[in-house]
């Protein structure tokens, strides 16, 4: 049976799509991206509605139409049986396709919604995705789509342990694919300040203040260097009043630029309290800077019980961290040889055809 691809824009899904174009079922890509961003896909199998977000960027200043642009731009009948689909535009075509196949590159909706819940009661400090979610699907409308989906896709064991028990068995665990690495083990220099980065979106539900408090009990001396932009000026100066020490808040940077920066830190610390699986983090560590993170990072399959923490655990960061710059020595054992390309395709190509 034929089956489209359809994003509002997730590179991940721009990659698949490459990688399944000449298959024998494959029909359309059809997104809201402009069709020159999706180089390696053939023209005649794109479908894009860039003008939907043209028209939103324009007149969300006045009036938020985007729901109703997208509901619209998926209103004709599909010509093909099956889609992989971007959790972000299910609603719009949950009833249209015989099988539909749910990409959720995060944890369930019901796990994100508590944790970031909990960070935001918690600081007090709004979280702007947070209230995006909630606008984006109602407990009602998400179940609706969970049941609805002959498979939800995700890319992590995390993200697995985070489904209602009911979801289960419609749950495909594909992992994402990153730079290879294998038996990492890194020296730690000591004979210079010490350095520690945080990659992503600056935000309560990232955990940063718990990395905070974590780096004031070890009474540390280095800098933490905040790689991200900024959701929220009141969190920033949340971390600033905490700190006992320097941090530099370097914003949005381009991903060259980013990783230039990131190839020459100690140690990168994911503490983010809800996580799908990082890129960026397995990106550090393809160029050797060591990963410590949460139980909730996602991180555990790949970086090992070793480096793994307790989320929340402001202790168990910091015994972490100070035993990494005491020991001098990261290692990672774990096998990551399913964190390809080749296999992220593979186990689509076999989902969806099966």
């Amino acid at each position: 049976m034929n089956y489209d691809i359809l994003t509002k824009g997730r590179s991940h899904l721009h990659e698949l799509a490459v990688h399944l174009q000449h298959d024998i079922n494959f029909n359309k890509l059809i997104s809201c991206w402009p069709k020159f961003k999706f180089k390696g896909v053939e023209k005649e199998k794109i479908e894009s509605y860039f003008y939907i977000y043209f028209l939103h960027h324009f007149f969300s200043k006045y009036i938020d139409i985007e729901d109703f642009l997208l509901k619209f731009s998926c209103s004709k009948r599909p010509k093909s049986h099956k889609a992989i689909v971007d959790v972000n535009l299910a609603k719009f075509v949950i009833d249209k396709y015989e099988h539909t196949y749910l990409d959720h590159p995060t944890n369930s909706y019901f796990y994100q919604i508590s944790q970031w819940e909990y960070e935001e009661n918690l600081t007090g400090i709004k979280i702007p995705r947070l209230q995006k979610l909630k606008k984006l699907y109602t407990q009602n409308e998400i179940t609706n789509i969970y049941q609805k989906s002959t498979k939800i896709i995700v890319p992590s064991l995390s993200s697995v342990a985070s489904f209602p028990d009911e979801f289960k068995q419609k749950l495909e665990y594909i992992p994402f694919w990153f730079p290879q690495f294998s038996n990492v083990k890194i020296n730690v220099q000591n004979t210079r300040e010490k350095t520690i980065c945080f990659i992503g979106i600056v935000c309560p539900s990232k955990g940063i203040h718990y990395l905070v408090d974590a780096l004031n009990l070890i009474s540390y001396e280095g800098t933490l260097h905040i790689f991200g932009s900024t959701a929220n000026e009141l969190y920033m100066q949340y971390i600033l009043g905490k700190a006992k020490f320097k941090i530099i808040f370097h914003g949005h940077l381009a991903q060259q630029e980013l990783f230039i920066d990131v190839k020459n830190m100690d140690l990168a610390v994911m503490p983010s309290v809800s996580e799908g699986l990082p890129l960026s983090y397995l990106q550090a560590l393809s160029l050797g800077v060591p990963v410590i993170a949460s139980e909730d990072s996602s991180l555990r399959e790949i970086i090992g019980n070793e480096n793994i923490y307790s989320t929340r655990d402001v202790e168990d960061i910091a015994n972490k961290i100070s035993f990494f710059f005491t020991a001098g020595v990261y290692s990672i054992k774990n096998k990551v040889e399913k964190y390809t390309i080749e296999n992220y395709i593979k186990k689509w190509r076999e989902l969806i055809n099966e």
